[in-house]
């Protein structure tokens, strides 16, 4: 029985390590946002350093995985008197908890280039697992980069509250949907050619 169970570990091993790895490219992903102010509005919100790592294989989704951190610090609402409150100890605490981390624990294919990634978002200090629906966009040469590419698009919902996120609970919305956009590239472009455009 042990026996197989190595071999079984060796196999899967072997599985996800023949996954392509693809770094995110910061200047190409956003994670965006939308809270209820007031009810009056839906207002949009996004952070906008993240970095992270991707591993995918079109062919075989099973050994995808995702492993992203965000800079807390990068939140912005487009409003200089927004952003600063942000960073304060009521909503993000940036000084306590510089970063948000979303690290994959399993992906499924729902349907042509469409799939959902379950993982653990450690969010104001506190991990729940979070649900998100992904759609992959494309794999390609990026003559920008000088590098193979891939990119997606996922979207979901969380629970502010689910991660000690209460402040102004009676006049900001609870669950706030999310969209993320991502571009990740063969890592060899960082030892490579720069990028020649934007």
């Amino acid at each position: 029985m042990f026996r197989y169970l190595v071999l079984f570990l060796v196999m899967s091993t072997a599985a996800f390590a023949a996954a392509p790895l693809y770094e995110i490219d910061p200047g190409h992903t956003r994670v965006l946002y939308r809270i209820s102010h007031l009810g009056f509005s839906e207002m949009p919100g996004r952070f906008n350093d993240i970095k992270g790592t991707v591993h995918f294989d079109p062919a075989d989704v099973s050994t995808a995985a995702v492993d992203i951190t965000i800079n807390a610090a990068s939140v912005s609402m487009d409003h200089d008197v927004l952003d600063k409150k942000l960073l304060g100890k009521e909503f993000f605490n940036v000084e306590q908890y510089p970063t948000i981390t979303f690290k994959s624990t399993a992906v499924e294919k729902t349907g042509e280039k469409r799939g959902t990634v379950t993982g653990d978002l450690t969010f104001l200090g506190v991990t729940k697992p979070v649900t998100l629906n992904v759609r992959f966009n494309k794999k390609g040469w990026n003559e920008y980069m000088g590098s193979e590419q891939v990119g997606f698009t996922a979207w979901g919902k969380i629970k502010r509250s689910d991660f000690g996120f209460t402040a102004y609970a009676e006049h900001l919305g609870d669950t706030v949907p999310l969209r993320i956009e991502v571009e990740a590239y063969a890592p060899k472009a960082k030892e490579g050619d720069k990028p020649k455009g934007e």
